[in-house]
């Protein structure tokens, strides 16, 4: 789930709450978990928020290495044995029509955060990732690749659960 920046978090912690409610949900990948205007509350982090709204047994993983992306996990249900990141291409630069768009107007360093987790069997990799905006479809399918390379290369290629804000779009109408 993107969480815009913790844009309308109330709105977004009730429909984490629901889905609990309704589904028993055990793992919430989170896209911009971080605040754009000032520091927000506790630890600055939306996902946070969410995780203390979920109850306990709720805990967030990350890695402070990409502070955007974060997992929300039922520890109850999940446990935990490793987290880490994999560097994506970064584009080298932004178009002028990029840079209108782009918050800052520049090129991010872009990472996948994973996390192998188990839940009383085989254990299971967790991928979180928010692939760029600008670059079109040529720098995701880049990033995507890199992203396979960077699990190959860690030997995380059992069983997957791949989550993430693709931003596979056209801004042409009738394109797909």
């Amino acid at each position: 789930h993107n969480l815009m920046h913790g844009r309308r978090i109330d709105a977004l912690v009730g429909h984490h709450v629901e889905l609990r409610d309704r589904t028993g949900l055990a793992l919430l990948a989170l896209q911009e978990d971080r605040y754009l205007e000032g520091e927000g509350p506790g630890d600055a982090r939306p996902s946070v928020r969410v995780a203390a709204a979920l109850g306990d047994g709720y805990q967030v993983l990350r890695d402070d290495g990409c502070p955007g992306l974060a997992f929300v996990v039922a520890s109850r249900v999940l446990r935990c044995r490793a987290v880490g990141i994999i560097p994506l291409p970064r584009l080298a630069s932004l178009s002028w029509f990029e840079r209108r768009y782009i918050l800052g107007g520049k090129t991010k360093q872009k990472y996948a955060l994973w996390a192998e987790l188990e839940a009383g069997g085989p254990p299971f990799i967790a991928v979180c990732f928010h692939l760029d905006t600008a670059g079109g479809h040529r720098q995701r399918q880049a990033q995507v690749e890199m992203l396979t390379a960077g699990l190959t290369a860690r030997g995380l290629t059992g069983r997957l659960v791949a989550c993430g804000d693709t931003n596979a779009f056209s801004w042409w109408p009738g394109r797909r």
